[in-house]
């Protein structure tokens, strides 16, 4: 291993040919790289690359460069110096690193780009870059450079995050015909610990660096991609303010209203289109509405987690208590292969569902079972203060159990 600072590091693997370069995500730590310990004794050369101040690779790389100029330059430099006869290179990262495996895979004319989650329009609404950059753009809009570009390029989505695939349809005219955009159903921003659990990221890089397609299975992937018409109305009903910055988007509800009713469209895009005019709906205040859009989603495909959140948010609106209960009982159904595994916004769902719901017991029962799985992440911690401060006010009238409540505060 050879570094030259906190943010950059090289694995060597001895007469490896090809070259994997790995971007981190956000609120990696310093000295700490996205992938490391998967891509251990993979048989490449290894760069593993971070930023400080989640700044999406925009100043570069401490000690490879401060601006995306010296950066790219340092980066082809190392690479050249690393890839043997006939190797490949390939770019990877999910969310802010799949922005920078992008950016740079294509500053330095990488064979391969695999970017999961990356938002391609920077400070986008509704995207995770807005709340880091604080309208700070890229010098080299990335859309634009698409087209001519030599590199494959695989771009994944979860499709329960709009302003991602908002993204991917923008991209989707843009990409050569050796690259392609795949979308996976009832799967969020956090698109990346799905598939290390699901399909091997070793075996994935593998078949990326000896040319073969990669093969996905349909009960995973979705096909939103394929109506971006659809998508642009799904996006302006999740992000209001979107509307305002982009005056082209269509107004959602008549497009929704007549895509549930479209006999063309499949369960899958049916379903999403029902969650985002639902979710408009509770937004306006007609939680009745609301409800009926949900159900008739949940009629068209039942494997998303947060369509049972919008029905039992907007069951419990319309005072129908008991519905709100099978809705959560359902959602929590659906998550559990996702628990305890590395996502934690599942977890913090669940958990302020069943606090909206005053579900207090279900809650508590979930964030005990689950928590230990994500010890570090402060948002699930006081989503159980919470938690446990609700319950502790529902039985303050019995001592044995209040103290039995302060003792496990005191305890986390």
């Amino acid at each position: 291993m050879i570094s030259d600072s906190a943010f950059w590091a090289v694995d060597r693997c001895e007469g490896a040919a090809d070259v994997v370069v790995s971007f981190s995500a956000v609120n990696t730590r310093p000295g700490s790289f996205m992938m490391r310990r998967i891509l251990a004794n993979f048989p490449a050369q290894r760069i593993y690359l971070n930023c400080p101040g989640n700044q999406w690779y925009l100043d570069g790389v401490p000690g490879l460069g401060d601006s995306p100029q010296t950066m790219a330059e340092s980066l082809s430099a190392l690479i050249d110096g690393l890839r043997g006869p006939g190797g490949r290179v390939l770019f990877f990262g999910g969310s802010m690193g799949g922005y920078g495996a992008l950016d740079y895979g294509l500053r330095c004319e990488a064979d391969l780009i695999f970017a999961a989650g990356a938002e391609l329009l920077l400070n986008l609404p509704g995207g995770i870059s807005r709340g880091h950059l604080n309208g700070r753009a890229a010098d080299q809009p990335i859309i634009a450079r698409l087209r001519d570009s030599g590199s494959v390029i695989l771009l994944v989505y979860g499709e329960d995050f709009s302003s991602d695939l908002y993204c991917g349809a923008a991209a989707l005219p843009f990409l050569n015909t050796k690259s392609k955009i795949v979308t996976f159903a009832a799967r969020n921003h956090n698109v990346t610990p799905f598939l290390a659990r699901r399909y091997d990221y070793r075996v994935l890089f593998r078949g990326l660096l000896q040319g073969r397609n990669l093969a996905f299975s349909s009960d995973d992937t979705g096909d939103l991609m394929q109506r971006p018409e659809l998508v642009r109305a799904i996006y302006a009903a999740h992000v209001p303010d979107a509307l305002s910055q982009f005056p082209d988007l269509p107004d959602p509800e008549p497009l929704l209203h007549e895509a549930l009713q479209a006999s063309g469209l499949t369960s899958g895009q049916r379903s999403a289109a029902a969650h985002a005019l639902g979710k408009l709906y509770l937004r306006e205040q007609q939680p009745v509405k609301a409800l009926a859009a949900a159900e008739a989603g949940i009629a068209a495909s039942d494997r998303s987690p947060r369509l049972r959140n919008l029905a039992a948010r907007a069951a419990r609106r319309c005072g129908q208590g008991d519905a709100a209960r099978r809705h959560l009982d359902r959602m929590i159904a659906l998550s559990l292969p996702d628990l305890g595994t590395n996502d934690p916004g599942v977890l913090q769902s669940l958990l302020r569902l069943c606090l909206d719901l005053g579900e207090i017991s279900s809650g508590l029962s979930l964030a005990q079972r689950h928590l230990p799985t994500e010890p570090n992440d402060p948002r699930l911690w006081k989503l159980y203060e919470t938690l446990l401060t609700r319950h502790l006010a529902q039985v303050r009238q019995d001592p044995a159990a209040a103290r039995a409540v302060l003792a496990a505060m005191q305890a986390h």
